[in-house]
């Protein structure tokens, strides 16, 4: 039941990401800095997924790929960021927007997260 509550916790809070970001390409000011989110371990799913999950949680068909995708969101998050607050607020938004780098990768991320989490509830009783 752990893998389903921290895949459950991945997929709200890299949901929440886009938040974040549009608050600071509208404001241009941000609490985070975009090196404090380059890293795919500078986020709680981050950690787990690196450094807590165990090794033989690491042997499906979804683990490599995610890990993949993940590090790629956070440094698309780190570059939409970055321009938000360098003033490039319309390169930032476009980013954000439906075909920028920023959702291609996020619409990636949760929808292998998902299949993820579909593969582990159809395994449960393994």
């Amino acid at each position: 039941m752990r893998i389903l509550d921290e895949l459950d916790k991945a997929i709200e809070a890299h949901l929440n990401w886009k938040q974040k970001l549009q608050v600071a390409i509208q404001s241009g000011h941000s609490a985070l800095v975009p090196e404090s989110i380059w890293s795919e371990t500078n986020c709680a799913f981050g950690r787990w997924l690196c450094f807590e999950l165990p090794e033989q949680d690491r042997n499906n068909p979804y683990y490599n790929n995610v890990r993949n995708i993940h590090s790629d969101f956070h440094k698309s998050a780190s570059k939409v960021l970055s321009l938000a607050l360098s003033g490039h607020a319309e390169d930032a938004l476009s980013a954000i927007s439906e075909g920028g780098e920023y959702s291609e990768v996020s619409e990636a991320l949760i929808a292998e997260v998902k299949l993820w989490k579909e593969y582990e509830e159809a395994n449960l009783g393994r």
